[in-house]
């Protein structure tokens, strides 16, 4: 999983949710995010390009979780311009696989 360095969640007045991105190789497949209405969400881009949204600003966070899509923009942000843009689904669960794995690991350190 990468982190994604610098990306923009921009919120329009229709209550719309864009996320914008670093322009990425390769195509799409079956992309979808992942998100425990924390400040996190992971987006699955591909089965070889997971991303890491971390510490999604509290002016968004409402609205990003309680959609049910969101729409990504690839952006060239050197050139402010955006390469492609599709929609994909949000998937809700209530914890990330990793932070159960932490919670096993400490519980066995006790």
């Amino acid at each position: 999983m990468k982190q994604e360095k610098k990306y923009e969640i921009l919120k329009f007045e229709t209550g719309e949710i864009v996320v914008a991105i670093s322009q990425k190789s390769g195509f799409p497949e079956k992309p979808f995010i992942i998100h425990d209405g924390s400040e996190h969400a992971i987006f699955y881009r591909s089965e070889n390009d997971v991303i890491l949204l971390d510490f999604i600003n509290e002016n968004v966070l409402d609205d990003f979780s309680k959609s049910m899509k969101i729409n990504i923009a690839e952006v060239n942000f050197e050139e402010n311009t955006i390469i492609s843009e599709y929609q994909v689904p949000i998937k809700k669960v209530k914890e990330y696989a990793f932070q159960q794995i932490q919670k096993i690991k400490d519980k066995y350190k006790k």
